[in-house]
């Protein structure tokens, strides 16, 4: 037989109103500490679940949420999956139930995700990555009185990653000759370019032209389908790291559009005679493990995952325009900082 609010209240000896109140959250009811845990460790001890469709029919808030991603290519990305599972924690710490969700390119089974998900009590929405006809999805959103956030979109709500304090922290560190000799390896037509965005705050006085032709080694970023992404942006960063350093000898510093072209330029540099960390400096974007931990000394930017979770996971409840942008960090590897340190 299933637990009722009726039978929890029978044991307890409080009324079903009391009860109800307790379980399903509520603030503004009269119950003492002592009786809201009590009511609490009875309903646990009877397995009590409460009725989504019912808390849907009566317009309650059902504690749901989802973190939606924008397809297969974003999700095989380390940093984004911690971040996924750093979301699911968060909600589950704060007694949500949480979805995690995937749309694709196909705008209508992206529209049919939401409005299901939507059916099943969700009311709190974070994004992560642009999406398709990201317009129509938020209305959708917006449409249903749901609240939500976009982490690297286009949304009305939404949370970016700004490179500006990590790219300025990172040259003045360097030396002149360093500084003369910066490339950033990555695409400048990239739909959101955040690296070339800080190159620019970075250097205001300079035009997009002047910047582009003095520091930026550009190059078109590949349409991955396949199923080793990892390893193939790992060949494009060798090839591209063999045709930059082909056309500018005295490279000295090398930034990458992500951590996975460094992996390809590392490799490309261990067969020749320069010295990693000494000759020539390696930076990339994301701060995944393979850079963490690797024997050479390298560093990565990204944003700290801990502020991301929790600012995603607070602006997720709230609603009206957001557009915050938030300091991504330079991080040195341990062999970086232990050669640094000699």
């Amino acid at each position: 037989m299933s637990v009722t609010i009726k039978s929890i209240a029978r044991i307890v000896g409080i009324s079903p109103q009391a009860v109800s109140a307790v379980l399903n959250n509520k603030t503004n009811c009269r119950v003492s500490a002592m009786n809201r845990r009590h009511i609490q460790k009875v309903a646990h001890e009877l397995g009590y679940c409460r009725s989504i469709t019912a808390q849907i029919m009566r317009g309650d808030n059902t504690r749901t949420a989802a973190v939606v991603t924008a397809g297969v290519a974003l999700n095989i990305e380390e940093h984004i999956n911690t971040l996924l599972l750093s979301l699911l924690k968060r909600f589950n710490a704060e007694q949500y139930s949480c979805f995690l969700a995937e749309c694709n390119d196909d705008v209508n089974y992206s529209a049919h995700l939401l409005k299901e998900l939507i059916s099943r009590g969700v009311r709190h929405f974070v994004f992560v990555g642009r999406v398709v006809e990201e317009q129509q999805l938020e209305a959708i959103v917006r449409d249903n009185q749901c609240t939500y956030v976009q982490f690297n979109g286009g949304m009305k709500r939404r949370i970016v990653s700004d490179m500006h304090c990590a790219l300025a922290e990172l040259w003045t560190g360097l030396e002149p000759a360093e500084r003369e000799n910066f490339k950033l390896l990555t695409d400048p037509e990239y739909w959101d370019n955040n690296r070339l965005k800080a190159m620019q705050q970075l250097f205001p006085c300079l035009s997009c032209e002047e910047i582009t032709d003095r520091y930026i080694y550009g190059f078109k970023l590949p349409e991955i389908i396949g199923t080793d992404r990892a390893g193939e942006l790992a060949e494009v960063g060798y090839r591209k790291t063999r045709e930059l350093l082909r056309d500018f000898p005295d490279t000295k510093v090398i930034m990458y559009h992500s951590d996975h072209f460094l992996y390809g330029g590392l490799q490309f540099l261990a067969q020749g005679s320069r010295r990693i960390g000494r000759d020539i400096q390696l930076v990339g974007v994301n701060n995944t493990t393979g850079i963490r931990q690797n024997t050479f000394p390298l560093r990565s930017i990204a944003l700290p995952a801990e502020d991301l979770t929790e600012k995603l996971f607070q602006q997720s409840l709230q609603d009206g325009e957001l557009d915050l942008e938030l300091q991504s960090r330079i991080f040195a590897n341990a062999m970086y900082r232990k050669e640094n340190a000699e």
